[in-house]
């Protein structure tokens, strides 16, 4: 996609090359950032360079860049034919571009909804994307040349340059959907002893960082205990669903997180007795919430390694018995944490 609004950049450079042969600085572009070394300036200060232009990167001040006239003294002052002043934390762009031939004149903001991110890529491509089509406007596609008989139209002089506010959604590519996998231990509380897990995860972002999530713990080993009457085995299968907030992983290094829902739990216990005829095996399905505490260590833009704390509290918790006697409970509370790989991918 970015070869291909580069490639319709150039094209748009092209039908300016007659007016920017008749003067040396017309090619040149400014471009205006707090830190002139962010990602969004150094990948537009690369796209802009392969195409030919000439570009001068700023740091931002009142002077150069508190809004269209000043962006327009920056550019006109330096002899550049357009002016970008890149944002703070990407939060888009604004540009003034000149037609040296005319001194026609535009302004173009791209903006993106408060509190919403993007990556520097998009951001870059997308004020490239604003550029191609000041020019594109400045520059119409050349109309049959007129006769000897019919006189050329005077070139027109903008009186006040337009101002156009472009939708940001394009930049906003928002990673909605996360699936998490690991493993993870159930720690036991009031259970007959620990025993490891396997963990799945399915997140679903909503917006302003809350998310619905959907999850399954799955035994992956029993827990054992020995007792005088024999050897008693439990294993728990957990179903969850419920909702989360959260930081953006795509923003932050760490990234902490909360969440409540409902849990559907089976437990199951199987007890060996010395006596081979006193053996059972049984299990049943119990209700109950969950809470969950997390956080997210950021590997890179679309992965992250999550560990995760999670609390279920059954209202009637499940009891193990060994002939008559209660010797362990489940749920009353239980406790598994779970160590994962998270994968953020789009809708």
């Amino acid at each position: 996609m970015r070869r291909v609004l580069v490639g319709a950049l150039f094209c748009s450079c092209l039908l300016f090359g007659s007016a920017a042969r008749a003067e040396q600085a017309a090619t040149l572009i400014v471009l205006i950032a707090e830190d002139p070394s962010d990602a969004v300036a150094t990948r537009l200060s690369i796209d802009l360079r392969g195409l030919g232009f000439g570009v001068v990167v700023l740091g931002t001040t009142p002077e150069n860049s508190a809004d269209a006239a000043a962006l327009e003294h920056t550019a006109r002052t330096l002899g550049g034919i357009a002016a970008v002043h890149i944002l703070a934390q990407g939060q888009g762009s604004q540009l003034w571009v000149l037609e040296p031939a005319t001194s026609r004149s535009v302004v173009r903001e791209l903006l993106r909804p408060p509190g919403s991110s993007a990556d520097p890529n998009e951001v870059a491509l997308g004020t490239l994307e604003l550029l191609r089509a000041s020019m594109l406007e400045l520059h119409p596609p050349p109309t049959r040349s007129p006769t000897a008989s019919t006189p050329a139209a005077p070139p027109q002089t903008a009186t006040a340059p337009p101002v156009e506010q472009l939708p940001a959604a394009p930049l906003e590519r928002s990673r909605a959907i996360s699936v998490m996998a690991g493993l993870g231990a159930d720690l036991a509380l009031r259970s007959i002893g620990p025993s490891l897990t396997g963990a799945l995860a399915l997140w679903l972002r909503l917006g302003g960082g809350f998310g619905a999530r959907g999850f399954a713990v799955l035994p992956a080993s029993s827990a054992h205990s020995r007792l005088s009457e024999g050897d008693v085995e439990v294993r728990a299968t957990v179903l969850g669903a419920g909702v989360s907030y959260g930081a953006d992983p795509r923003r932050n290094l760490l990234s902490p997180r909360a969440g409540l829902g409902a849990a559907l739990v089976r437990v199951e216990t199987r007890g060996t007795a010395d006596n081979p005829e006193s053996g059972r095996r049984s299990g049943t399905w119990l209700g109950g919430g969950y809470g969950l505490l997390g956080v997210g260590l950021r590997l890179s833009h679309d992965v992250q390694l999550d560990l995760d704390a999670t609390g279920i509290v059954l209202p009637a918790p499940a009891v193990i018995l060994v002939q008559g006697r209660e010797v362990a409970t489940w749920g009353a509370p239980a406790a598994i944490v779970s160590l994962g790989i998270e994968v953020s991918t789009n809708l």
